[in-house]
């Protein structure tokens, strides 16, 4: 699905706010691991006239394409079969253009998935998108699909196993809605993931990813990281129980549904949450409008009582409640003091205002408790599986 043009006026005033979070700290540590140079910009780069496509790509590459006549593959899935499961590395290339079909790697291998695009810098400019028309439909009881079922990546496939170390870079992935012939964008028919991460390492850059409930899932004994990405959901557009981090992402809302993050904490490892650092929270400018949006969205609601959700250095435009989080229902509030974690610090905008947060719910964070949430201490240890050349590069360029 081709991305929806943005208003000049929408554009300018994102731009702006881009380059304020472009001059806020990342937070990583320098215990990361030493800086190396990016490598996939010059095989990333559309390549005119009959030029090998495969021009500065990694030795082995796959090319995937619609219409190209050195093509070796024309759907993703396809491709992805035939990478051998070898422990070796293994590189997809993906033409520009729209391939409707639902994606699973189930390569325990490190394998990572590149988008042609004219500049890997800005997630606007994709030229790669990959798309579905699937749901789970809640009201019909005699459905058997799970979440995952109705995704358009799957990272890992259910089992006990996943994938080791799984990237992507320059692709959008968008589930569309259909019901009786027609496109709905106005309602979510049901939860339809765009991304779901299943005991994987998976990271992503300047990757876009649109549904309309529960856009990205990232489950149990999982690892997920995005950055300068783009998310687009009217519920709960963050979920799962594992680890997730987004740096510097655009979160961009259709509509104000429970929360923006719905997380299940784990009492045993209090580092599995939700990170949102330098990043901005708006509507969308494809949102419903069927329902006011200022105001209404708030940052998430706990999944179950150990729900863990930060915010750090993020611009909050006036969609955001005044309240910041909310419990996930009265009935059912999953929602205990000393056990679910909500926190904020160094919030902008106009739906930034710590002043009026509802601190029941949540804890601002000092300066000091701040910058001991980094990447490095949330997911500890060696990180191969996050390019740290994408993001230092970034970050001093």
């Amino acid at each position: 699905m081709l991305r929806p043009s943005f208003s000049a006026g929408v554009c300018l005033v994102l731009a702006m706010l881009a380059a304020v979070c472009e001059a806020s700290p990342v937070f990583y540590s320098t215990k990361l691991g030493p800086r190396r140079t990016t490598h996939f910009a010059q095989c990333q780069a559309p390549k005119i006239g009959s030029g090998n496509p495969l021009a500065g790509c990694p030795s082995g590459t796959i090319f995937v394409s619609k219409t190209h006549p050195a093509a070796m593959f024309r759907t993703i899935s396809a491709a992805l079969s035939a990478l051998p499961d070898n422990g070796n590395t293994g590189t997809v290339l993906i033409d520009q253009g729209q391939y409707h079909e639902k994606v699973v790697v189930t390569r325990v291998s490190p394998t990572v998935m590149l988008g042609v695009t004219p500049d890997i810098s800005s997630a606007d400019s994709n030229r790669v998108q990959v798309w579905q028309s699937s749901y789970v439909n809640q009201s019909d009881v005699t459905s058997v699909l799970h979440n995952c079922d109705a995704t358009v990546l799957g990272v890992g496939n259910g089992g006990a196993i996943g994938n080791s170390n799984f990237k992507a870079y320059n692709i959008d992935f968008a589930q569309r809605q259909f019901f009786n012939g027609q496109e709905v964008t106005e309602y979510q028919l049901g939860p339809a993931a765009a991304l779901c991460v299943q005991s994987s390492n998976a990271s992503f850059y300047g990757c876009g990813f649109s549904s309309y409930q529960d856009t990205i899932y990232v489950g149990a004994d999982s690892q997920a990281f995005f950055f300068k990405s783009i998310v687009k959901g009217m519920t709960d557009q963050l979920y799962g129980s594992g680890k997730a981090w987004f740096e510097k992402c655009k979160l961009l809302s259709r509509a104000c549904g429970g929360g923006i993050t719905a997380w299940r904490g784990d009492p045993t490892d209090p580092l599995v949450g939700v990170y949102i650092s330098n990043s901005i929270i708006a509507q969308s400018p494809d949102a419903s409008k069927a329902k006011p949006m200022v105001g209404r969205c708030h940052l998430g609601r706990p999944w179950n009582v150990y729900s863990h959700a930060v915010y750090l250095n993020t611009f909050m435009s006036d969609i955001v409640a005044d309240a910041g989080f909310r419990i996930w229902s009265q009935a059912t509030p999953n929602f205990a003091p000393k056990l679910t974690r909500f926190a904020e610090h160094g919030s902008s905008g106009p739906g930034g205002n710590a002043r009026v947060r509802d601190t029941t719910l949540e804890t601002i964070l000092s300066d000091t408790a701040a910058a001991k949430i980094t990447i490095h201490k949330v997911f500890g240890g060696s990180t191969p599986w996050i390019d740290l050349a994408t993001i230092k590069n970034s970050s001093s360029g």
